[in-house]
């Protein structure tokens, strides 16, 4: 079993059910994170979008719920 402290980049970190990564797409194409980890051998169990863009999305938001943006919502050259 792989370490934590031993993970390759982007893996963000491991629990029983399998390993987190952190994937950055500049275009996006249908299905394209799912069928990329499926070429290394691996299922896609989950997706979490963090970001769209210059927004960074807000996880105290539910699936359909909207706020206004606010200028800690703007990512910034640079910045994550």
């Amino acid at each position: 079993e792989m370490e934590q402290q031993n993970l390759p980049k982007p893996c963000l970190g491991m629990d029983r059910v399998g390993i987190w990564l952190e994937l950055v797409l500049n275009e996006g194409r249908n299905r394209q994170v799912r069928r990329v980890t499926a070429a290394a051998g691996h299922k896609t169990i989950r997706l979490c979008r963090v970001s769209i863009g210059a927004f960074r999305l807000r996880k105290s938001l539910e699936p359909g719920e909207w706020t206004p943006i606010e200028k800690d919502d703007i990512l910034l050259p640079g910045k994550s």
